[in-house]
């Protein structure tokens, strides 16, 4: 299982009712998934279950990276990053930190 999501519990009138979810744009890794759908009465008793009553794949159309490889894992959202150095970034690049120091004149 990737994930669960679910509709806020409430009383419908008999009928035919249309739900839809929707997905963050870039969530999902590239594979093949399958979704399981539930009607539930009083949010506990499961009236239908149909398992896998939708498939899909989903594919990479472009990447930001040299990686060619397979990504790990099932959901691969966007995420923001920052970079910024630490006292401990000249580790890492060889060279010291950049140190910007402000003076205010008398």
């Amino acid at each position: 299982m990737v994930l669960n999501s679910c509709t806020v519990p409430e009383a419908l009138p008999e009928g035919r009712w249309k739900f839809t979810c929707h997905l963050p744009h870039r969530l999902l890794n590239d594979r093949l998934y399958s979704v399981e759908s539930m009607i539930v009465k009083n949010s506990a008793n499961v009236l239908v279950r149909i398992p896998h009553c939708l498939r899909f794949q989903t594919h990479d159309l472009e990447r930001e990276s040299a990686w060619f490889g397979k990504f790990p894992g099932a959901v691969r959202p966007k995420m923001q990053w920052t970079t910024e150095p630490t006292d401990g970034a000249s580790c890492v690049t060889g060279q010291p930190p950049t140190v910007t120091s402000t003076s205010r004149g008398n």
